[in-house]
């Protein structure tokens, strides 16, 4: 089996298993978990610069999702509706 075939065997098992989420999919679960929570907050959890996935909290936002309880510093906070 060429290593082409069993990375994409193993990506895929990832998929189907829930290990390999995308960005969203952690921020989302965050924000369930730690909410009320700002974008500036997750980057500890996130382990990486908030303008990297800033943007999921405006997906997620207008999804129905979430939505913002209070600003802190200049920081909105959000709570997870879903």
């Amino acid at each position: 089996m060429s290593q082409a075939i069993t990375s994409l065997k193993a990506y895929k098992n990832k998929i189907r298993n829930g290990s390999l989420k995308t960005d969203k999919q952690k921020v989302h679960e965050l924000i369930k978990q730690l909410g009320p929570v700002s974008s500036k907050e997750l980057q500890m959890w996130m382990n990486k610069p908030k303008h990297t996935f800033s943007g999921r909290f405006t997906e997620l936002e207008d999804e129905g999702l979430i939505m913002p309880v209070e600003i802190s510093d200049n920081h909105k906070k959000y709570v997870a509706v879903k």
